[in-house]
Order: structure tokens, then sequence, then C-alpha cells
């Protein structure tokens, strides 16, 4: 082993991607990897994957703790609210974990606020009274946090606006769909802009925005429509500060500004709007926040 420093692993499993790291206590990254999901990959072979991966990643070092930050809610023997991923739902995610990493403690949870909770830690939710994280990737989402701690809720769904709907939305949740996130996720912007604009890909759709005026229209929709339910929501819990990771925030410059326009307008208290520490690593850094928390599984 490099040390005898007490290290943790923190694992990310995302819609397309799983990312891996281990890290020490003040939240330093000492290795990590990342492996791109197959388009048709399956959740048992993709859980597969990252664990052996893992255990590779892990050997040099005195890994004591494992995070598991994932999609959805898990259960003992199945993860509710997690349709992006064909058989994710029926995954028996934590025995699956117990029995690669044994004699290992463990801690799993939601990887938005697995995120929010790496914000408080070491980021930029950090000695904020009240906050919330917009998760905005191949899904969306948002946590709420006060003191430091993560909100979670009756039944830890808090935050889960991915149900969100419009009048006249005939399919929700009792029909298995989550009308916003299918209208407003990275997976479904990818699909819209090909079928509206024929555009292939979302780099490709950011770099037409400033002259397209298709591209324009589409966009202003999406951002009316994320502004509007994030700030009903906000209004709920008077943040101080709302930060935005997951995969578009590499398009922060485009996104923040302008919902924070749009807040600035309705909102009586609009919250500072501030890009993530990590940018579209929050998950992983989620992961680590998990495993070096008090709420681990022996």
């Amino acid at each position: 082993m490099k040390d005898e420093q007490e290290v943790a692993l923190g694992i990310d499993f995302g819609g397309t991607k799983t990312a891996m790291a281990v890290g020490t206590g003040d939240g330093a990254i000492l290795a990590q990897e990342r492996i791109v999901h197959a388009a048709d990959a399956h959740a048992e072979q993709i859980v597969t994957q990252a664990f052996l991966r893992a255990k590779g990643l892990i050997r040099p070092f005195n890994v004591s703790r494992v995070g598991i930050s994932t999609m959805g809610l898990t259960r003992s023997d199945k993860v509710l609210l997690a349709p992006n991923v064909a058989g994710w739902a029926e995954l028996h995610l934590p025995e699956m974990a117990r029995a690669c990493f044994e004699g290992k403690p463990l801690a799993l949870g939601n990887d938005v606020k697995a995120a929010a909770q790496a914000e408080c830690l070491w980021g930029n939710l950090a000695h904020r009274d009240g906050g919330a994280f917009l998760n905005w990737g191949t899904g969306i989402a948002l946590a709420f946090t006060s003191g430091g701690r993560v909100q979670q809720g009756a039944h830890g769904a808090s935050g889960e606006i991915a149900y969100a709907w419009q009048d006249g939305s005939s399919m929700g949740f009792a029909e298995g769909h989550a009308p916003f996130e299918e209208a407003t996720g990275g997976g479904a912007l990818r699909r819209a802009i090909a079928e509206r604009l024929g555009i292939s890909s979302m780099e490709e759709f950011f770099a037409r925005l400033p002259h397209d005026g298709d591209c324009q229209r589409y966009w202003q929709e999406i951002l009316e429509w994320v502004a509007q339910v994030v700030g009903v929501a906000l209004l709920a819990v008077d943040a101080e500060v709302l930060v935005i990771g997951g995969g578009l925030v590499r398009q922060f410059s485009l996104i923040g500004p302008a919902l924070s326009n749009r807040w600035q307008r309705y909102l009586p208290f609009p919250p500072e709007v501030i890009q993530s520490a990590f940018g579209s690593d929050g998950g992983m850094r989620g992961g680590l926040a998990l495993a070096w928390s008090a709420n681990l599984i022996p």
C-alpha cells in the first residue's frame, strides 16, 4: 500500500457513466477513474464492471470505507425513481456492494443529495445556512440543505422535480413517467434537438445557439419551464444560494444568468446562483461524502 493514511472509495452511478475516486476526509482526490456506459448496457453489467474496476483502483490504498452515489432511492431489494437505465429498478445494490467490498462499512444514497452533501463539506454550500443544489444532467433534480445537512423528506424523495407536470399532462408517475425530466433532462434534450432541429449533439446545439433562431426559441422554451418549476420549489425553501451541477454545468454561462434573471423578477428573495465547485464530478464527490458520513452500513 502507498501509505497507511485512511482513505475512502466513492462511486457514482450515472445515466451515461460511472465515476469513482479514492479520497481523504478533507476532500483530496488520490486516484480516480471513469467508465462510459454502452448505450444498451444493462444495470447488472454496469455494476459488475464498475465494482471490478473499483477493486483494482483501491488496491494500492488503505481504503477503510465505501460510499455509493446512485440514481433514484436505493432500497434493499430495488431502486425507486430510477428510470434511465434498463434493469436499475430491480437491482439489489446493497447486497452486491457488501459482497464486493466485504468487511468495509458502506453508505449508499441518492446521487443528487450526495452531490449536495459534497458541496456542504468541501464546496460552495459550505458555511451556508440554507442552500439548494440543482443537478441538470441526464436527469434533473433538486436537493435542499440547512445547517450543512441535506434534507431527505419523508421518503427520501425531497426535490424530485423530475415528476413535475404542466396543465394538460396526461402521463405522470402513476403511468411510469417523469414529465419534467422527459422534457428537460439531458437525454430528452438530445432527442428533441435531433427530431426538431436536425442537430446531432448538444455540443453542436450550443455552438449554433448564438446565431440560430430555431435553437434560441427552443432553448428559451426549456429555460422558461426550468425557471418556473425550480423557482416554485425555491419559494418553498427560501434558499440563500443555489448551486448548479450536473453534465449541463459546462454551459453555466448560458444557464446560470438566464435563470437568475427570471428569479430576480419573480421571487421575493432570489438566491445567489453559482456554479458547482466540482463541475460535472459532483456525483463522484458525493460518493466520497457519503463514505465519510456517519450513516455507514456495517
